[in-house]
């Protein structure tokens, strides 16, 4: 039997003061009690046991945190929350949460959040898959393009693709997780991928022509 300490505390709590005890927290799917690491920007993080469905803000309102405006659920290949997400339920029948919450208030650069997950899981494949080892790779190399405002609205559209392939083919959960971190930020914060790809410039077929011609008539 393989097991870890959220279980075992979780099964003493159920001897000490048994079942009917243990299966009155929690919702109707979601019995008992749960561990969050909560990190980043808030006035106490730490661990917190908390009881299963409370909503987001509730969390937030435990942990000191104010001017939320991005939570990373669950760890780098969870789920990313937005303010839009706070009246949402920590819950198998809503969120579910392997236990790790990040927090970022609105100082953040979000792009800043994304390429330090990227860097993370190029780093951390084993590159035995290449939709793994090579798609990882690519997603930071087009993050970076995005950033960088050399990005147009449909290359951001293709990480949609190329997130769907890793998911079908990696061999491990790393890999079929990898980009779950990017896609829910274009879901959940549309605007700031098109303020970037709105500074790309749209190629001028006559102004590189007269720019042509003038080098041609210069040399």
């Amino acid at each position: 039997i393989v097991n870890n300490v959220e279980t075992f505390a979780s099964a003493a709590r159920i001897i000490e003061l048994g079942s009917d005890f243990f299966a009155s927290k929690g919702t109707e799917k979601t019995k008992g009690t749960k561990l969050l690491s909560i990190s980043g920007d808030c006035e106490k993080p730490g661990i917190y046991e908390i009881e299963w469905g409370i909503t987001i803000k509730e969390m937030l309102d435990l942990c000191g945190a104010k001017d939320t405006n991005f939570i990373q659920f669950s760890g780098p290949s969870g789920t990313v929350l937005s303010k839009q997400d706070f009246n949402r339920q920590i819950s198998a029948e809503d969120l579910i949460c392997g236990g790790s919450v990040m927090i970022f208030n609105s100082k953040t650069n979000v792009f800043d959040i994304l390429k330090n997950f990227s860097n993370f899981f190029i780093t951390e494949s084993c590159g035995l898959c290449t939709p793994c080892r090579a798609g990882n790779y690519l997603i930071g190399e087009r993050l970076d393009s995005i950033i960088n405002g050399n990005a147009t609205q449909e290359e951001i559209d293709e990480i949609h693709s190329w997130s769907k392939v890793l998911r079908d083919t990696s061999r491990c959960g790393l890999g079929k997780t990898s980009t779950n971190f990017i896609t829910d930020a274009l879901e959940k914060f549309p605007e700031l991928f098109k303020k970037k790809a709105q500074k790309t410039k749209e190629f001028d077929l006559k102004a590189a022509l007269n720019d042509y011609y003038d080098t041609v008539k210069n040399n």
